[in-house]
């Protein structure tokens, strides 16, 4: 979820929306609901790679890691919020789990999940109306 009042300029391709939204110091969230069963070893190591593709390296990685240290069945969903500062919480099914304020951790998040090598096929669709404020507080 996304600001769409944070849009670049009028003409922008999806590409440069979702580069301009990546990179705008906004309150942002990724849903990931699942549709199948996913087990704790691809998805950690999925969420491993990626971070490493997109170049993190911080403190706060292995602790990030840990929320995937659980099997996912088929509807459940994980939730990564951050506000404008760069603090990231994560709720899973509905439950907070944990908050970081690592503003590099976010942006490489929106890399894994949005950038080029994201598992996502249509990611130019995903940047939508405004969040609440309080979802990413």
């Amino acid at each position: 979820y996304g600001d769409a009042a944070a849009s670049p300029e009028a003409g922008a391709t999806p590409e440069q929306q979702l580069e301009h939204w990546m990179k705008a110091a906004q309150a942002k969230a990724i849903a990931i609901r699942f549709v199948f069963f996913a087990d704790e070893q691809n998805l950690r190591q999925f969420c491993e790679s990626s971070l490493e593709a997109a170049g993190y390296s911080g403190d706060k990685r292995d602790k990030f890691l840990d929320v995937f240290a659980r099997d996912y069945r088929s509807g459940s969903e994980i939730r990564m919020l951050a506000n404008a500062s760069g603090t990231l919480r994560i709720e899973i099914d509905g439950e907070d789990q944990d908050a970081w304020e690592d503003p590099e951790l976010v942006r490489a998040l929106w890399r894994c999940w949005l950038g080029e090598k994201s598992p996502l096929k249509d990611r130019k669709g995903l940047v939508t109306p405004p969040v609440p404020q309080t979802a990413a507080e």
